[in-house]
């Protein structure tokens, strides 16, 4: 009788929530086809340009998103509330973007030209390539925060899945002419973002550009942008500021096995991504903060379960991955994937927490727990990780995530909501 009651309540769950579990399941085998593409493509570039190279390759793609994050301050981020907020607005927000993101490469390539070791790129060709590519990397993160805003989450997706296997398909194309080298392949990248751009502009029916921007809307943008910024920079210092370390005291060879290692960590987080994909249009507008305590809760289970197999799987696995990549097993290799593995578990609970948070327009609380973690994990990897090597930069990125984890998670599941019970029950 349990049983059949049981078997009831999943129908009666299954049938409230069908159109969420059918996009789910669209989102989850698109992102799936993304990821092996990517994970097959990765495989290509870096026997081709073995550890060294995917140094240079993975500090290249680092610093696309630092620049990125330092320069933009946080109107690409923003677009996916403006499209969803202020629609008629999208034009414009637009076309601000396109000129921040021509002014912040011309601003780039004035430092890059007098300072030639801010970002170690071995040449100058690859120096011009990543202010080219920057600029395009810069505009396809605003079209794609568009589209997700209006809800085109699902054609994002498809359009993301035919770019990675058409992409894979050059690599294996370039890989078996041996002709799969770092310029190549960050060729590769320039074409992919400029490809997913043109496409998002069509959706997004953006016929031409319109620079009228309301000063008073211009003001309310960098209102809403300035937590958004210290936050993202916070959030980049931490998940990326190790690898700079790794580069500043170990060099290339080490970095390429440590950026690697977190490449191979974060494209697990498949489902931690649509999970937060899906909920973000509908967070947005949701206003009873139990509620947004409830969904979540759910959610991070289910995030929960699904990841510990995913993270126990490869890292049983890490030898032969590393094999692959690699063509070796260097145990240093090895042991760096396995604890960035164990990580990516309270990390990709992290990522999903983080996107609920900011649906509430709780921040200062945020800001404060990410950044002193931050500080306190960049300051400790400083300090010994020239001494102790990447194992131990590893492992204290991992404690670093976990740490975040907890006090948010404490932080928005009892403080904000005893808080939000409070005010409540005053208005009531």
């Amino acid at each position: 009788m349990n049983r059949l009651i049981m078997i009831t309540k999943v129908i009666e769950l299954f049938k409230t929530n069908q159109s969420f579990f059918k996009g789910l399941s669209i989102n989850l085998f698109l992102r799936v086809i993304a990821v092996i593409a990517t994970l097959i493509s990765g495989i290509l570039i870096t026997r081709s340009i073995l550890e060294e190279g995917r140094g240079v390759y993975n500090l290249f793609i680092t610093s696309l998103t630092m620049f990125n994050l330092f320069l933009n301050f946080g109107f690409n981020s923003s677009a996916l509330t403006i499209s969803n907020q202020y629609p008629e607005k999208r034009i414009s927000f637009f076309s601000f973007n396109i000129l921040i993101a021509f002014i912040s490469s011309l601003l780039l390539g004035f430092l890059l030209l007098f300072l030639p070791n801010l970002i170690p790129l071995k040449s100058t060709t690859i120096i011009f390539l990543f202010i080219i590519t920057y600029l395009m990397y810069s505009i396809q993160l605003t079209v794609r925060s568009l589209m997700i805003g209006q809800d085109d989450i699902i054609f994002s997706g498809k359009v993301d899945a035919v770019i990675k296997v058409f992409l894979l398909l050059f690599c294996i194309l370039l890989f078996y002419n041996d002709l799969l080298s770092i310029t190549s392949s960050i060729l590769l990248i320039f074409l992919e973002y400029l490809v997913y751009t043109t496409i998002g502009v069509f959706k997004l029916k953006i016929k031409k550009l319109d620079f009228k921007m309301d000063f008073i809307f211009l003001k309310t943008l960098f209102n809403f942008n300035t937590k958004s910024y210290v936050f993202g920079i916070c959030f980049f210092i931490l998940l990326r500021g190790d690898q700079y370390i790794v580069k500043y005291f170990l060099g290339n060879f080490q970095t390429g096995i440590y950026t690697q290692s977190g490449v191979i960590t974060e494209q697990l987080q498949i489902l931690s991504a649509i999970a937060a994909t899906m909920f973000i249009p509908k967070f947005l507008k949701e206003k009873d903060f139990r509620v947004v305590i409830q969904k979540t809760n759910k959610l991070l289970l289910f995030v929960l379960v699904l990841n510990l197999i995913i993270g126990l799987v490869f890292y049983f696995m890490a030898p032969w991955v590393i094999e692959v990549y690699f063509k070796n097993k260097n145990q240093i290799s090895i042991d760096t994937l396995r604890i960035l593995l164990i990580g990516f578990i309270p990390w990709s609970l992290y990522a999903v927490l983080n996107i609920m948070m900011h649906s509430v327009r709780y921040k200062k609380s945020n800001i404060v727990i990410l950044g002193t973690i931050t500080i306190a994990n960049i300051l400790i990897n400083y300090i010994y990780g020239s001494q102790f090597g990447i194992r131990f930069i590893a492992i204290v990125s991992t404690c670093s995530y976990s740490i975040l984890f907890i006090c948010s998670y404490f932080d928005m599941f009892y403080l904000k909501k005893r808080n939000y019970i409070k005010k409540t029950s005053r208005l009531d």
